[in-house]
């Protein structure tokens, strides 16, 4: 015969005692309901429980490896271009000029050292990937400018002799033909100048627009003055003014023959943001007049403007405030519209039309990240990243397509030998990580692998509290 249950023998206490202590019938149910409530289940209440810490200990723990081989072995992402080194020059220079030869070869000339004006010039070979020297100008040089004339020779006009510090502004021109390799005098210039701009027109002459006249001083004049170099007279001639002086300014040739010079400043020495200019304007060759262009929507010195495949212009960067903002000029309209803005600002940044039509734009003022620009879809994308730093270099397009970069500053404005040379038509991996993994990926698996851990630990910890309380509850409900 087996023992009374406790439900039993509490039935059967309430039945004898209602005779003495009269229980409504309710209360007795309530007293059954609570020792029926209270007495353990043969089940486990905590399988669920166990269960669910064991799947996400699971998942966890798959998550952690998946990471980890990621994190190890797979790139961040694919780019269009390729990156590699190339032949160092003689002389390490910024702020100087290359310009490409009708051979294929790149011309570069003058810059800065540290403090320091340079009168070498060099030649890149892109058949041997070497440098040689292409002789002396008469006086080191920055601040000039190099113009490919239609008969094969380079004309870099003006610049500053001076040191970082100061501006000694140069009326001379040189002559380099690369024939003979060697330098000779142009006529000189009506107005001694630096930091302005050159533009070779359709009928060959070369046009000189505003830029600083100093004499060895921390600052100058800002010119609006122009004048026009003629190749076949080897002479200068007045050109009407600017309506707004400006230098460190850009002038770009549009399809039409005008010349849309935009931007700079009007402060003679050190750049300020408050000097910037967003005035805009054109010059029509035919009638040989200037008129007021629209502005731009941000002020901008030493922007980077290139003309586009459709025949706009694309403006990007600053050395003021509005490094990051890009905008574009449509001849057709006069108007500038917003675009899509880099995911990256730069001041002192170079920049070139690829074959493909595409903008390349690179370093700049501590940066080594490249971008390109989709004129089409409106779009940018990452082209890889420099070996160095960059800032004041020099970015030519080779005869076969590829970009030679050339110089520049690094870090504490040391300027470079070295250079670079970018493939548009292959593709990089950016991004890598290294098989030894960073202190962060390290942190990261950690964490995943130690969260699993605490959860199995719960389960068992549960599963084992679960079994004690069993054992101990059968040893008082006995059934």
């Amino acid at each position: 015969m087996r023992p009374a249950t406790i439900e039993e023998r509490v039935r059967d206490y309430i039945e004898g005692e209602r005779v003495h202590i009269p229980v409504p019938p309710q209360m007795a149910f309530r007293i059954l309901r609570a020792v029926e409530a209270s007495r353990p289940s043969a089940t486990r209440p905590h399988a669920g429980v166990l269960q669910l810490a064991a799947g996400m200990a699971f998942v966890l723990l798959l998550a952690a490896g998946i990471a980890w081989i990621r994190t190890a072995q797979s790139p961040a992402g694919v780019v269009q271009g390729t990156w590699s080194a190339t032949g160092s020059m003689a002389v390490n220079r910024g702020s100087h000029t290359a310009t490409l030869l009708p051979d294929g070869r790149v011309l570069v000339v003058g810059g800065m050292q540290t403090f320091r004006a340079v009168a070498s010039a060099e030649v890149y070979d892109p058949q041997t990937r070497t440098w040689s020297s292409a002789g002396w100008l008469p006086v080191p040089s920055w601040g000039h400018t190099a113009t490919l004339l239609p008969n094969g020779k380079v004309l870099v006009v003006g610049g500053s002799q001076a040191d970082g510090y100061h501006v000694d502004s140069s009326s001379s021109a040189q002559l380099y033909d690369p024939r003979t390799n060697s330098w000779s005098a142009a006529a000189s210039m009506h107005t001694p100048r630096s930091f302005h701009t050159a533009t070779l027109m359709p009928d060959g002459r070369v046009l000189v627009v505003g830029g600083v006249e100093a004499s060895g001083v921390l600052s100058g004049e800002v010119l609006a003055s122009a004048e026009l170099y003629d190749p076949g007279t080897n002479a200068w001639a007045p050109a009407p003014p600017l309506s707004i002086a400006r230098a460190k300014h850009v002038a770009i040739l549009l399809a039409n023959q005008d010349v849309l010079v935009l931007g700079g400043t009007q402060g003679a020495g050190y750049s300020k943001a408050s000097d910037a200019l967003r005035a805009a304007e054109l010059y029509h060759p035919t009638t040989q007049t200037w008129s007021l262009a629209a502005s731009m929507q941000y002020a901008r010195i030493l922007p980077n403007g290139l003309p586009l495949p459709d025949g706009r212009v694309l403006v990007v960067g600053d050395e003021g405030s509005n490094e990051q903002t890009a905008e574009i000029f449509d001849p057709a309209t006069g108007h500038w519209s917003s675009i899509a803005n880099p995911s990256v600002g730069r001041a002192d940044a170079v920049a070139v039309q690829l074959r493909s039509g595409n903008v390349l734009v690179a370093g700049g003022i501590g940066q080594t990240t490249v971008q390109a620009f989709d004129w089409r879809k409106d779009s940018w994308s990452s082209a890889g990243n420099l070996y160095s730093i960059r800032a004041s270099a020099t970015a030519t397009v080779l005869p076969d397509g590829q970009v030679l970069v050339a110089g520049g500053f690094g870090n504490r404005s040391i300027p470079w030998l070295s250079a670079e040379l970018f493939d548009p038509r292959g593709t990089s991996a950016v991004g890598v990580r290294p098989t030894r993994l960073a202190p962060a990926p390290i942190a990261g698996a950690a964490l995943l692998l130690v969260i699993p851990a605490l959860l199995l630990g719960l389960a068992l910890w549960l599963r084992r509290g679960r079994v004690v309380r069993a054992s101990r509850a059968g040893e008082i409900w006995v059934d």
